[in-house]
């Protein structure tokens, strides 16, 4: 904040304004040169105009950092947050994994320190996604989870519905208190489609980590919430989100331009025209990149004879490793696939009673 602004502040109270004084103040006085902006303008006055535009400027361009809250400040900081009387945001310094639970410590060690937060299908489910340095986040709430400050959280970049919320330790990112200004965005640029082939590529032998889309994994995790014992590697690569999913895979190639969930995915670019066609004939149809996604799952075309896919478990029939990134025959998956989905253009199309449905999407620039 301006030291003018700040000096405005303390006259106006007689004292040093709180947190919370200080933006009913920013807003009143960004309402009231508005009011004085819309005057001057009808009024035709010029020579005014400038310097109240100029300090309305600097009302909205407050950008102050906000120093991770003490313990004892969580319980007022958040009613205030939820009561719409502070405004923060912060800006992901590195890899922030975000949970759908505040109670992160419970994730990474269990009873006796070396252990994770394993579902039936040995998932850590709580992890929603791991949201790229520079994404941006609306704090709108905040928690206390054993020491470590937890923020509840929105992102642009992550913005599917949640009865539970999103959560991220906040430690893994910059607050700033912006009361009417916005921090900009993470800038998305699609890479060249050879350079997503590459990515791809080199992904192959990654594990399968539900919920992950950094192939190095998250490192600081080990750091912020270490094990308290001997873990052995496999373990050690899991709990610091080592890997990707299905989705994921295409959204690290393409550093994060893509939807992060299949949800989205299914209606991303433009569907092919491969409803009531044959595997050969769909595979005549397809380009490098183009997708193949179902409800829970999709898969990229790497040529007409190879698909490269991210998966939890590909059957103990399968040569080599049984999770992760895998490169297979394209005509052996579709064969595979046509038996229990039926190809259509769109998800929205209607499809016959117990068959799934399956559409391929091509969205990158170079091949619509």
């Amino acid at each position: 904040m301006s030291s003018r602004l700040h000096i405005a502040f303390q006259s106006a109270l007689g004292k040093k304004p709180t947190l919370t004084q200080k933006e009913v103040l920013v807003k009143l006085v960004f309402e009231r040169v508005q009011r004085k902006i819309d005057i001057l303008l009808e009024q035709g006055k010029g020579e005014l105009l400038e310097r109240f535009m100029y300090f309305s400027d600097d009302v909205t361009e407050i950008n102050t950092p906000f120093p991770i809250p003490k313990a004892e400040e969580i319980t007022s900081l958040d009613a205030e947050i939820r009561a719409g009387n502070i405004t923060l945001q912060a800006r992901a310094n590195g890899p922030t994994p975000i949970f759908y639970t505040g109670n992160i410590c419970n994730i990474f060690g269990g009873a006796d320190g070396t252990e994770l937060l394993l579902n039936e299908e040995n998932h850590i489910h709580p992890l929603e996604t791991v949201a790229l340095p520079g994404t941006t986040f609306q704090i709108i709430g905040v928690c206390l989870n054993h020491e470590n400050i937890v923020y509840q959280v929105t992102t642009p970049d992550y913005p599917y519905e949640t009865k539970k919320g999103y959560y991220i330790d906040a430690r893994f990112v910059d607050a700033f208190w912006m009361p009417l200004a916005v921090l900009p965005h993470r800038e998305r640029e699609l890479p060249s489609k050879e350079v997503i082939l590459t990515n791809l590529r080199n992904s192959l032998g990654l594990p399968y980590i539900w919920g992950g889309n950094v192939p190095t994994g998250v490192p600081k995790l080990l750091e912020f919430h270490p094990p308290k014992g001997f873990v052995d590697e496999s373990l050690r690569a899991k709990w610091m989100l080592h890997g990707v999913d299905c989705s994921g895979l295409l959204y690290a190639a393409t550093d994060g331009f893509i939807p992060r969930n299949t949800s989205e995915i299914v209606d991303f670019g433009t569907g092919l025209d491969i409803a009531g066609k044959t595997t050969e004939e769909i595979i005549s149809l397809l380009q490098p990149l183009d997708i193949i996604a179902r409800k829970g799952h999709m898969l990229i075309v790497l040529n007409q004879t190879e698909v490269i896919q991210s998966k939890m478990d590909y059957g103990t029939e399968t040569t080599g490793f049984q999770n992760g990134v895998k490169i297979s025959p394209l005509k052996e998956i579709l064969d595979e696939l046509l038996l229990t989905h039926i190809p259509l253009n769109s998800v929205d199309d209607p499809g016959p009673e117990g068959k799934k449905k399956l559409v391929i999407r091509r969205w990158h620039n170079n091949s619509l």
